[in-house]
């Protein structure tokens, strides 16, 4: 039993003196391992290679700015260097434009925004005509008659006439909303809905048959107009008539509507509760009308 306890300790003894001595072996791999990653690093870091550093970064100045560093303090007289620079110039000369054209915008106020009666939405294109205030709004006339809805008492329509254009089939209209100056900021006062000028007969404004002339799916252009109810009080001038390129209203069928065929609105995001002239910087919204 003595035996057997002496000789096993020499073994235990054996084991901990080789794993005391890997250490330093382990440690000296590992740096002759980051010693060979960085050798391959530094081959692979070719000029070409760290151009495509700077014109992978898309829009992003700040990473082009830094990939283009790395390259012009290895590579500082190479020809990707040259063209590195002149990708990230461009950029800021991009960006101190658009800076520069915020800050104008800011100054000016909603004065210096374009106006134009034409919006071409993501599916379908308006172009509205005709703008005024009234307290009756007719629509959906067919041979003689129409229809028409007036107003509640102390209030009244901002109404305009509107050729809707699509080479779709079944398009989602653009929003257009109703807004008021309030300093800074467009404050909404209401939101068009839609409704067709007129119908082939009685019985097409029935649903009894189809009127193409009014079906997008066989025609490219149909007239329509569109109103925003609001009260007087909320109708001082100036008046702002805003549209989005989001197709928020869309086509429903009812047999046994009047008239059978109608566009409902759905929530246009773009046509916030309050709007500023920030909001008009990438194109989304237009402004088609303003009342003075």
């Amino acid at each position: 039993m003595l035996g057997a306890g002496c000789g096993k300790n020499p073994t235990s003894s054996s084991s901990l003196t080789v794993q005391e001595d890997s250490g330093p072996v382990i440690a000296d791999l590992r740096s002759r391992i980051a010693d060979l990653e960085q050798e391959n690093a530094n081959l692979r870091a070719t000029p070409v290679a760290l151009l495509a550093n700077v014109t992978t970064t898309g829009d992003d100045l700040v990473k082009a700015g830094e990939a283009l560093k790395i390259l012009e303090t290895k590579f500082p007289d190479s020809a990707e260097a040259k063209q590195g620079r002149k990708i990230v110039d461009k950029l800021e000369a991009n960006r101190d434009k658009q800076e520069s054209e915020a800050k104008r915008l800011a100054a000016l106020g909603f004065k210096a925004l374009k106006i134009s009666p034409i919006l071409t939405g993501d599916s379908a294109t308006i172009t509205l005509s005709g703008i005024t205030q009234a307290r009756r709004w007719i629509s959906d006339s067919y041979d003689s008659q129409y229809h028409y809805r007036d107003a509640e008492k102390g209030a009244a329509f901002i109404l305009a006439r509107a050729k809707v254009e699509s080479s779709h089939k079944d398009p989602k209209l653009p929003g257009v909303a109703l807004y008021s100056g309030d300093g800074a900021q467009l404050k909404r006062v209401a939101n068009f809905s839609y409704e067709f000028v007129r119908w082939k007969d009685y019985g097409s404004y029935l649903g009894n048959y189809n009127d193409y002339g009014n079906d997008f799916a066989h025609t490219n252009v149909i007239p329509m107009t569109i109103g925003a109810e609001s009260d007087l009080a909320s109708l001082k001038r100036p008046l702002y008539l805003v549209a989005t390129k989001e197709g928020c209203h869309s086509r429903s069928e009812k047999r046994f509507g009047t008239p059978s065929v109608s566009y409902f609105g759905g929530n246009c995001g773009g046509l916030k509760e309050t709007l500023e002239v920030a909001d008009f910087s990438d194109g989304q919204l237009s402004l088609v009308h303003r009342l003075d």
